[in-house]
């Protein structure tokens, strides 16, 4: 947010923003997602898995392990 704007068009203050990954997102939508149970759930199998950011992630989304494992541990929680 730059310029002499107060609040964005969703009446949110710079101090409620975060520049994350090239996005601006709001820092209560991030906390909202980090305990979803979802996304913790494929947060482990992707440890579990051993999958690293680039192209191993492509490899066992697309094989079904990591979707497989995923929801194994979403159902246990």
């Amino acid at each position: 947010m730059h310029g002499i704007a107060e609040r964005t068009e969703g009446d949110l203050m710079k101090s409620d923003l975060k520049y994350k990954d090239g996005a601006i997102i709001s820092i209560k939508q991030q906390a909202a997602a980090k305990s979803n149970p979802w996304f913790k759930a494929v947060a482990k199998a992707k440890k579990k898995l051993g999958v690293k950011k680039g192209g191993d992630f492509d490899k066992f989304l697309l094989k079904g392990k990591l979707l497989a494992e995923a929801r194994k541990i979403h159902q246990k929680m």
